[in-house]
């Protein structure tokens, strides 16, 4: 089963400070070789130590997919350069007032849904960054669809009081399988507990049987 529990420095919210792809990983400097071992086996990705605006919070800070990475405004020039070298990827910064891209963008390698409090022009650096289709939307009722969900390329899990006319907007946006789910023993966002890609998940060590279960049928991990 490609599902691994793990705590990061001692906490259960794992996503708040890591950030996966199907190609790469983004971790922190000083996170454990156990951490970064996870990483490897579990989703089969190199884990590429950085920090973004001199900051641990990886999975708040940052989104992206296999063909870009957004960060925030005051994302240091040295960070933004090594990233683009490790990655190979674009890395673009985010303009305005949202820092917490992380929180705000929701996204795969097809289709990303973010925040309605994003501007035009950042939908525009968003587009071409990922090269992908974008769309403003919620979730939960909430702005912040980042934190609120987490995609893949073979599904979509998100907070449990999400409504069934966002699931199918999602359903139909995204053109894969979307449900509902938690992490944690109950946390609603799940982005928090839970870094995924195509082939596994790391998970919050507090996640319980039937939590991974639901989010391996959804995610449809193998």
């Amino acid at each position: 089963m490609a599902v691994t529990r793990i705590k990061f420095k001692g906490t259960s919210s794992i996503g708040v400070f890591m950030l996966a792809t199907d190609s790469y990983a983004i971790v922190p400097p000083d996170t454990p070789r156990k951490v970064i071992r996870a990483v490897r086996e579990t989703l089969e990705v190199e884990a590429v130590k950085s920090l973004i605006g001199e900051s641990r919070l990886i999975g708040v800070l940052s989104a992206g997919n296999q063909k870009g990475l957004l960060v925030p405004y005051y994302a240091l020039e040295d960070e933004i350069e090594g990233l683009k070298r490790a990655l190979g990827v674009n890395v673009s910064r985010v303009p305005g007032k949202v820092t917490a891209i992380g929180n705000m963008v929701l996204t795969n390698e097809k289709a990303c849904l973010v925040s309605p409090e994003l501007e035009d022009d950042t939908l525009s650096l968003i587009e071409e960054t990922l090269d992908v289709t974008v769309q403003r939307g919620t979730i939960a009722g909430l702005p912040i669809v980042g934190s609120s969900g987490v995609a893949t390329s073979k599904g979509v899990i998100v907070h449990p009081q999400s409504t069934s006319k966002e699931l199918e907007v999602l359903k139909k946006f995204f053109g894969i399988p979307v449900d509902v789910g938690t992490v944690n023993g109950g946390m609603p966002y799940v982005r928090i507990g839970l870094v995924a890609n195509t082939t596994g998940a790391l998970i919050g060590e507090d996640t319980t049987g039937p939590e991974i279960q639901n989010l391996i049928n959804i995610l449809d991990i193998k």
